[in-house]
């Protein structure tokens, strides 16, 4: 499933508009548009409003569920549940080396979910949140 297949999704089961998404994520009409159709992709800011507005990053870049701790899609297990310090250290060492979006949001799941599976940040969302750990 596309990137735009799963924020649309998200936001039929949240039974809101497209605009009353943007609003959600903090995100202009426009940008949000652009994403659904998968003509662009998210930066780091855009990501970060989602974070912020409970969508699981981890999971809509790289896999199932795009939500915590409820599961879209009738997924069989519950969705990955952010450490948001530690993902906005991630992001802010990110956004130090790169400019592209898709680049930051391709070495933003990579990095987050190696500090997953690190042991790092655990699926109830504990970790340190430290930016010498998370980054």
């Amino acid at each position: 499933m596309e990137l735009g297949d799963k924020l649309r999704a998200l936001r039929e089961v949240d039974g809101l508009t497209q605009e009353q998404a943007a609003t959600k994520y903090g995100l202009s009409l426009s940008s949000y548009r652009k994403y659904e159709a998968d003509s662009n992709e998210p930066g780091a800011s855009a990501l970060k409003g989602m974070a912020d507005a409970g969508v699981d990053i981890n999971a809509l870049l790289a896999g199932h569920s795009v939500r915590e701790p409820h599961t879209a899609y009738g997924a069989a297990t519950p969705a990955l549940r952010l450490n948001r310090e530690a993902l906005a250290a991630i992001l802010e060492g990110l956004l130090k080396v790169m400019n592209d979006p898709k680049q930051i949001a391709e070495h933003l799941a990579t990095v987050y979910e190696g500090a997953y599976n690190t042991g790092q940040i655990t699926e109830g969302g504990i970790g340190s949140g430290d930016k010498a750990d998370a980054a």
